[in-house]
């Protein structure tokens, strides 16, 4: 795990919207010691790692479990939901991740995609 990054106890679900979909295993991030804990809401099963980076910005790595092996999602506060603080927390997460942007994708209210890089 880098440095700056570090695991955090599980906050109020509440706290966190989805801001991006993210081709990239958590496999993957599991292998590098980020801890995932199983959970479940109203539909389904999931894994999610709650995350910090010592900068102070508060971020959750989630996949349920009906989701291919290779897709999960970016959990943001609510608080970074402006579209310029949305931009650089993406770039921010990916770095201290070592995601490349590439594999980060906005979803519009009509279901469709975009990079986020």
């Amino acid at each position: 795990m880098s440095p700056e990054l570090r695991t955090r106890d599980r906050p109020d679900r509440g706290d966190f919207k989805p801001l991006a979909e993210v081709d990239f295993a958590v496999d993957l991030l599991k292998a590098r010691g980020i801890a995932f804990v199983r959970e479940q809401d109203d539909l389904d099963d999931y894994e999610i790692a709650y995350l910090s980076i010592e900068s102070g910005v508060d971020f959750a790595v989630m996949r349920y479990s009906n989701w291919p092996a290779g897709k999960c999602a970016l959990l943001v506060s609510g608080e970074y939901f402006d579209v310029d603080d949305a931009v650089a927390l993406v770039r921010v997460v990916a770095e201290a991740l070592d995601i490349p942007l590439a594999a980060f994708h906005w979803r519009s209210d009509r279901g469709e995609m975009s990079s986020a890089a």
